[in-house]
């Protein structure tokens, strides 16, 4: 199963691959205000450069947040209108920091699907006055 992760909760815009549980590739670009510009070149660059081409996406993982409305709709809009497009199945996750770590939304996406847990929290920092929670 390769799946495609899309996060633009923060000013890094990160697309990955997985595949079987497994990172393929990943890539990503900062720029705060750049969401609607770099993300579908940066997904059409990493299928390509890791021989893929959309039709071999078997589900999408988006990333729900925490973070700014601007940048985490051109992401769920994005995944979502690819997998309708595609049809195939799309499903929401989060960027956790877990134990010091950060998952990426592919690792996330399937915890959450895995897990027996049945709330999730975090939070973002983003300037000195704002922070994102989510609870999920």
């Amino acid at each position: 199963m390769v799946i495609l992760g899309i996060d633009t909760s923060t000013s890094a815009i990160g697309v990955g691959l997985g595949r079987d549980g497994e990172t393929l590739a990943s890539a990503q670009r900062i720029d705060a205000r750049g969401h609607s510009e770099h993300l579908a070149p940066l997904i059409v660059e990493l299928l390509r450069d890791n021989g893929l081409v959309p039709r071999d996406l078997d589900a999408i993982a988006v990333g729900n947040g925490p973070g700014p409305f601007t940048g985490l709709r051109v992401g769920m809009v994005t995944g979502l209108t690819m997998g309708h497009a595609l049809g195939i199945p799309v499903a929401a996750g989060v960027l956790y920091p877990v134990f010091g770590l950060l998952l990426s939304p592919i690792i996330a996406a399937a915890a959450m699907a895995l897990s027996s847990v049945s709330v999730i929290g975090n939070a973002l920092r983003l300037r000195a006055q704002t922070i994102f929670v989510g609870a999920y």
